[in-house]
């Protein structure tokens, strides 16, 4: 009995070392996983796919284009002072206006009205089967200011809005023609602007199409001193809610063979354009529709001079610097002069008659510099008229909308280092496919096309270049002004027809925030 229990004992004791040699091993084992573990996260580094680093991004680019169009034409030319002083009274004659509207490529509405919202009008596509997505609306009736509403189903090359306004008149103190493209809005403009001295009127004119009201701020520089110039009146105006306003250039700016202003919207865009027009005594000097010249640069073409014009240069730098000018031609550029400007100040250019086949000015400085010629043509009794070429930006597809009773003329030049090819589609009143035309323009070179070149009863132009980039403008004539023997002189600059995009950058971070 004794050596039984004795037996029972052993086995147990024995089990029990057992027990506890596995325990020890698994301690042991347990161990060093855990050593092994922790020396892993120490030297190993862990796949990005499981772990959030904060320091890693990724950048996503999103392409924005404006889809929404709005432009804004100004009423027909009138006058600054319709009462005058003593006998002579001022007349604004038999002055008349015509406007005309095009949208292109793939539109969902286009339509036009008055600022007001008055005898709103719908474009029309009059040849759906022809393929070219051209809209068109002609108003010869409203004189008033209107809008130009347009949204396209998709931003697309070639597609865009193209209008302008035309007024002219053969008796009276507006006789001659006066023209503008359609105007959008932008938080800055600037202007080269012609006298201010006695007989000169200058009117800027501003569209707020908000729907709250924003100020203007101006600021001013002049012939005859360097530095910004005070104004007369107050710098800032208060432009309403989806409304015009008139700011007197004149009166606050007295006394100076030419202007350069620059103006701020501080809490809306605006469109600004400024109305300019001239008396000697009872004979009218000319009128017109000036827009801004953009920003400064070293090379600056300006397209729209033809044979026989008298031009005088308007030019504006922050800094001293030489110009060299020449003439564009079909043959290349004929050098004129050098001139030296002064800083902060306008410099005022007298460069006498065009050469013929001249079709545009090449204004190169060391410095950059804004620059704009002032072209005048000479009419019976003493009748003239003159016009402001400002620099257009240059555009891959753009185009010009001529109104009704009026002929166009394409001045187009190459600005660049190589030859351009450039083809014009020419469309009828109703927006109707009617020609093209192929040109091949080499570089420095410049041309000279008739709208009825291209196509009989082209009154839509619309160009594309196929490489590069070409400068253009379009000299507007009116018959009936041409057989009073009266001068008119004007210029239409192409609208772009490109997609206004903006690229946004989007970055994402993958860390927990600490």
């Amino acid at each position: 009995m004794i050596r039984e229990d004795t037996g029972i004992k052993e086995k147990k004791a024995s089990s029990t070392r057992h027990v506890r040699v596995v325990h020890s091993m698994v301690a042991v084992l347990s161990a060093l996983l855990i050593v092994m573990f922790v020396l892993a996260l120490i030297f190993l580094k862990p796949p990005t796919s499981i772990v959030d680093d904060k320091q890693s991004e990724e950048v996503n680019k999103h392409l924005v284009s404006q889809l929404n169009l709005t432009s804004y034409c100004p009423s027909r030319m009138t006058l600054a002072d319709v009462n005058g002083f003593g006998e002579a009274k001022p007349s604004e004659g038999d002055i008349t206006a015509s406007r005309r509207y095009s949208a292109f490529g793939p539109v969902y509405t286009s339509n036009a009205s008055s600022v007001t919202g008055k005898h709103p009008q719908q474009l029309v596509d009059h040849d759906l089967g022809d393929g070219e997505q051209v809209q068109e609306l002609s108003d010869s009736e409203h004189q008033e200011a209107s809008i130009h509403r347009t949204q396209l189903l998709k931003a697309a090359r070639g597609a865009g809005t193209s209008s302008s306004v035309v007024s002219w008149a053969t008796k009276g103190d507006l006789s001659g023609v006066q023209a503008t493209s359609c105007l959008t809005s932008s938080f800055d403009h600037s202007f080269l602007l012609p006298s201010t001295q006695r007989g000169w009127s200058q009117q800027l004119v501003l569209y707020n199409q908000s729907t709250k009201a924003t100020s203007v701020t101006i600021q001013a520089y002049g012939t005859r001193s360097a530095g910004r110039l005070p104004l007369a009146t107050s710098a800032n105006v208060v432009v309403k809610a989806v409304s015009e306003s008139v700011f007197d250039l004149s009166a606050a700016l007295p006394d100076q063979d030419g202007l350069f202003i620059s103006i701020k919207g501080n809490d809306a865009p605006v469109a600004a354009v400024v109305r300019v027009s001239a008396m000697s005594g009872t004979d009218s000097k000319g009128s017109d529709f000036i827009r801004e010249v953009g920003s400064a640069n070293k090379q600056i073409s300006l397209a729209g001079i033809e044979e026989h014009d008298h031009a005088e240069l308007l030019l504006k730098g922050e800094e001293e610097t030489p110009v060299q000018l020449a003439w564009s031609t079909p043959t290349g550029p004929i050098k004129l002069k050098q001139v030296e400007i002064s800083a902060r100040k306008v410099s005022r250019i007298n460069l006498g008659e065009a050469p013929q086949n001249a079709n545009g000015l090449l204004v190169q400085g060391d410095k950059p510099l804004v620059a704009a010629v002032q072209l005048t043509r000479t009419g019976a009794l003493n009748q003239s008229d003159f016009t402001v070429v400002t620099p257009t930006p240059a555009a891959a597809v753009s185009a010009v909308t001529l109104p009704e009773n009026s002929l166009g003329r394409i001045l187009v030049m190459n600005p660049s280092a190589s030859p351009l090819r450039l083809r014009i589609d020419g469309f009828d009143g109703d927006g109707k496919y009617v020609a093209d035309k192929q040109l091949n323009l080499d570089k420095g070179h410049a041309e000279g096309i008739d709208f009825d070149q291209i196509g009989a009863k082209v009154s839509i132009v619309r160009l594309e270049v196929q490489s590069g980039q070409a400068v253009w403008n379009v000299r507007v004539g009116v018959p009936t002004v041409a057989q009073a023997n009266q001068a008119g002189l004007a210029v239409l600059q192409p609208s772009s027809l490109m997609p206004q995009s903006l690229s946004i950058q989007v970055k994402q971070e993958q860390g927990i925030v600490d």
